[in-house]
């Protein structure tokens, strides 16, 4: 599918850094041509809802996932980001948009080793961050804020797993911006204006000398 039907087909609302980073995200696996993508993470199913043939979902809640099966969506799986149920090398993309929040230290390193496996080599994965900032503690299910310099230094320079393909820092948007497909002028005018970035979007390619 071209990137431009990528892009249209997600739903047209304010800029936000979750709608943002989503198609940044999108972007980013059409210029890889990735066919086989693990949602970990999905949530509510967006992804594996509108592109059916290519995201695989894959979540700890499972009324979440009921949820999306009663709307037709069949390729959910209901798991746990330490022990994914699949064999080495079964993607070549990888999203994880929203999650490490989630986790301590200890979990997200277990997390990480275990999409490297299930990641092919020279796939692409693609992860969302969420700065240290007021907005991250008033959700109760956040439990530790991870930067982008986070995760380069952890994948690329100490365990020496991937290259770094791409990387963002999000503001909060403008609202409105969004329904006009205006983000790159969203997020200019909120750098001017001073706006806090307060997101993240990092994108790596596995190298072939890894795991």
């Amino acid at each position: 599918m071209p990137q431009e039907a990528y892009v249209r087909a997600l739903p047209k609302a304010e800029v936000t850094p979750s709608l943002y980073a989503a198609r940044y995200a999108l972007r980013a696996f059409d210029t890889a041509l990735c066919k086989r993508i693990l949602d970990l993470g999905c949530g509510d199913a967006f992804f594996e809802e509108h592109y059916p043939q290519r995201f695989v979902g894959l979540d700890v809640e499972s009324a979440r996932l009921l949820a999306a099966h009663n709307r037709g969506v069949g390729n959910l799986i209901l798991g746990t980001g330490e022990a994914l149920p699949f064999a080495a090398g079964s993607f070549d993309g990888i999203l994880m948009k929203d999650v490490l929040e989630h986790f301590y230290l200890e979990q997200a390193f277990v997390i990480l080793e275990a999409v490297t496996r299930v990641l092919a080599a020279k796939g692409l994965l693609v992860i969302t961050t969420t700065k240290n900032v007021q907005s991250f503690w008033d959700k109760p299910d956040h439990v530790r804020p991870y930067s982008n310099k986070w995760v380069r230094r952890v994948l690329i320079e100490e365990l020496q797993y991937y290259r770094l393909v791409a990387e963002r820092e999000l503001s909060g948007g403008i609202r409105g911006f969004g329904k006009l497909h205006l983000e790159w002028l969203a997020h200019a005018l909120a750098h001017h204006l001073g706006i806090r970035n307060t997101h993240g979007i990092v994108v790596l390619q596995k190298t072939s000398s890894c795991p």
